[in-house]
């Protein structure tokens, strides 16, 4: 039972992973198009609880 739910914990974290590479991926195929500069993706990148969650899921 207990392994079920790390398990279930780690498809989550991939899961999230998944969304934010996602969401990363649009961002650079945007920024082809329009400077990204300006985008609030972009503010959001720069954000240090967004770094720091990315951060998070990375080190598992």
């Amino acid at each position: 039972m207990y392994n079920g739910g790390k398990s279930e914990v780690r498809n989550q974290k991939s899961e999230v992973l998944i969304l934010g590479l996602t969401h990363l991926q649009g961002i650079f195929f945007r920024s082809d198009r329009q400077g990204l500069r300006s985008s609030p993706e972009r503010k959001a990148m720069s954000n240090p609880s967004f770094s720091y969650l990315m951060g998070n899921i990375m080190s598992g």
